[in-house]
């Protein structure tokens, strides 16, 4: 049963002109390929003794931790609200800040280095939430750097990835690459990841990231909302210890809104599907369905689609810097696809959803507001 009236708000740029039906599958909107050229070599933005960071985890209405790396080991320290932190010598530094207030922004310092940042506490209750969808950067991380630069100006309160952060999670390089690239972002707010097939299930990433146990998939609140980050890889797809456990948490779930992060799709074009028993849409698409998920963020395909399918919004955000991908035959689901880099916007003000996709120059090309 549909749950949500979903009202479509589709811009001149995008998929149709406002508030029309989707077009039936003879007259879909046209896939557009639009491969931004690449900007000119970006100069590193990490420089001096800092060689990942500062990049902000475990994010909560009352705590945070800023993480940052050194190239040698040394001292660390954390200015935040007038108040010094210490880290002990070493090369890693997570730096816990507490008793801070839900919903506020902070700007923080980080020595060595001096860098400056900011982040976001979790709101309280029922507050407006605004946070960033994005995914598969790996690859082209200068593609990644012009999509972060212009990311971070939206000042979101967190972002979540879709998987692919990376070409190689086994490669120390490649993260280098990565919080490069990402920096102006990561420099904003918490990052909240999803382990993609190029992530390898490397120890590299389990030791960049504070998740909540069992790290590989995990869940988390922010004010109205719960996340459900899913590992949907080969092996996460085939362990039933993993479904139980999203099927238990969603049952426990008391959140108004309810949103699923993974990396291989559940509905998208293509799919995705090995056989019908590895098939996503067929190990969660009921837990989602009968969870009352508000949206899916998936990667994997290398562009944007949005798709609906028994009142849950699809949205394939797989656009922040790897090889665009070509979307192939739609289904009468598919309500939107392009071939563009972009980032997707997301807000929740009150029983309202809002979402907008944003291509590298800026520009809004689709846009669509659910309805409790």
């Amino acid at each position: 049963m549909i749950r949500r009236a979903l009202t479509l708000v589709l811009l001149v740029a995008g998929c149709g002109p406002a508030g029309t039906s989707p077009p039936p599958a003879a007259s879909r909107p046209e896939v557009v390929a639009r491969m931004e050229p690449l900007p000119l070599r970006i100069p590193p933005l990490i420089e001096g003794p800092i060689r990942r960071g500062p990049y902000i985890q475990a994010v909560s209405s009352s705590e945070a931790t800023v993480c940052f790396e050194l190239r040698e080991d040394g001292d660390g320290k954390v200015d935040c609200d007038g108040r010094s932190v210490a880290s002990p010598r070493g090369r890693r530094h997570e730096v816990v800040l507490r008793d801070l207030k839900p919903g506020t922004r902070y700007e923080y310092s980080v020595q060595p280095g001096g860098i400056k940042a900011s982040f976001k506490t979790s709101p309280d209750g029922d507050a407006d939430l605004f946070f960033l969808a994005w995914g598969d950067c790996r690859t082209s991380y200068e593609r990644l750097a012009k999509m972060s630069a212009l990311a971070a100006r939206d000042l979101p309160d967190f972002s979540v990835h879709t998987g692919d952060l990376v070409d190689e999670g086994t490669v120390p390089e490649d993260w280098d690459r990565f919080f490069e690239a990402a920096a102006p972002l990561l420099r904003t707010g918490a990052l909240w990841p999803s382990m993609g097939n190029h992530e390898y299930d490397a120890k590299l990433y389990y030791d960049l990231f504070i998740l909540p146990a069992p790290e590989r998939y995990y869940t988390f609140s922010a004010g109205p909302a719960q996340f459900f980050i899913l590992d949907a890889d080969w092996n996460g797809r085939r362990d039933p210890k993993q479904r139980a456990w999203f099927s238990e948490e969603m049952k426990k779930s008391s959140a108004r809104w309810r949103f699923v992060v993974l990396h291989q799709p559940v509905v998208s074009c293509p799919c995705d599907d090995f056989t019908p028993e590895t098939s996503m849409y067929r190990i969660f698409g009921r837990i989602i369905e009968e969870g009352r998920v508000a949206a899916v963020f998936q990667g994997h395909n290398h562009n944007y689609q949005r798709a609906e399918r028994n009142g849950v919004l699809y949205i394939t955000t797989g656009g922040a810097g790897a090889p665009l991908y070509s979307i192939g035959d739609q289904t009468p689901e598919t309500k939107c696809a392009r071939v563009v880099n972009h980032y997707v916007r997301v807000r929740v003000s009150g029983k309202t959803l809002s979402l907008e996709a944003v291509d590298l120059n800026g520009t809004v090309f689709d846009s669509v507001v659910s309805s409790q």
